[in-house]
């Protein structure tokens, strides 16, 4: 009798530490979640959301002593769209402090997944560069004689995405007869109305720099805003001249060239340029299983900048075709070239998370 009592009472003492110890797990699992509901996002996609874009200034010793390079910031927006924290990754120690302080005065637009507000990390690239025209941009932006030109600095990828017309350089005669290739860059300034006002080779080969201007100032843009106020944009576009390129060799000739039917772009390049962003339901018995993960949706984009045909790439079975539901009610803003509508193809990701369902 005194070891079945014995034996009952260790019986009880297990249930209660085992009970104990799987609550403890659940609260580490809670605890773990909550410190993992941060996204991450490419940086052409948190430049394309920014609200606010501070450009920073040019620190004058770093100037006296010629220090030019650029400045990784790996930042974290918190869920109303301001910059919670913000580290260097590389960069100038002369640099570092500018990009810092301006880095923490952008603004986003808040993030949102399957309707709750998160976390979102990703980074800037601040560039310094004496003489450029970001140089003269900061310059202006701390001359409170000039605060009306407000011109802020864009990312190739973003700027593209957003090109209402694109011109091809023609390839010079005398650079195909001297087997002269290579890229040219060329630095511009985008006005209020979405047009090109300046261009200006900064790098490339002589021969092939005054075709990339030209072609540069045929390009028009959606304007650009900032707190609703239409602004100026500085950027860089890159041209590439591969000799054999048949549409390059066509196009000095006069020939008109058919525009592909379908041209390629990056899911940040689309997402910058997406005026309708539909979110997936969570599927009920996905919830009930517990399955989590991204889903990977190939669209192909129509000419008046809807979705025409939507496919799974990768993903959960039991979330794909909440995913391709979401996929098709997204909207564009339409893509021309040559002042000719194309269509466009891309993916788009959808995660799905439990923690933030």
């Amino acid at each position: 009798m005194q070891k079945l009592f014995v034996l009952s009472f260790v019986a009880i003492i297990s249930v209660f530490f085992f009970q104990t110890l799987s609550l403890d797990i659940v609260n580490a699992e809670t605890k773990t979640a909550a410190t993992q509901s941060i996204i991450r996002r490419s940086e052409g996609v948190l430049r394309g959301s920014a609200l606010n874009r501070t450009a920073p200034e040019y620190p004058r010793v770093a100037k006296e002593q010629n220090v030019e390079g650029d400045v990784v910031i790996e930042i974290t927006i918190d869920e109303e769209g301001k910059v919670s924290n913000a580290r260097a990754m590389s960069g100038h120690e002369l640099l570092v402090d500018a990009a810092l302080e301006a880095a923490k005065q952008w603004t986003f637009k808040p993030t949102k997944l399957n309707d709750q507000a998160v976390k979102v990390s990703g980074i800037l690239t601040f560039r310094f560069k004496l003489g450029s025209l970001a140089e003269s941009t900061t310059t202006l932006s701390s001359d409170a004689s000039q605060t009306d030109e407000n011109i802020v600095k864009r990312s190739e990828g973003v700027i593209r995405g957003l090109a209402t017309n694109r011109v091809s350089p023609e390839y010079p005669k005398e650079a195909k007869e001297q087997n002269v290739e290579g890229d040219v860059t060329v630095q511009i300034i985008i006005n209020e109305e979405g047009k090109v006002v300046s261009a200006k080779a900064s790098s490339g080969h002589e021969l092939l720099q005054d075709v990339s201007v030209t072609a540069a100032k045929g390009w028009t843009f959606k304007p650009f805003e900032l707190d609703g106020k239409a602004v100026r944009v500085s950027a860089e576009l890159s041209f590439r001249f591969k000799l054999g390129s048949l549409q390059q060799d066509l196009a000095s000739k006069g020939v008109d060239i058919p525009m592909p039917s379908i041209i390629r772009r990056s899911e940040g390049v689309l997402r910058s340029n997406a005026i309708n962003k539909a979110l997936p339901q969570y599927p009920a018995v996905a919830k009930a299983a517990e399955v989590e993960g991204d889903v990977v949706v190939e669209i192909t984009i129509d000419e008046e900048g809807k979705v025409a045909l939507a496919r799974v790439v990768s993903g959960h079975p039991l979330l794909q075709a909440s995913a391709i539901v979401a996929a098709k009610e997204w909207t564009f803003n339409p893509t021309s070239i040559d002042g000719k509508p194309v269509k466009v193809s891309g993916v788009l990701t959808f995660r799905f998370n439990l923690n933030n369902k």
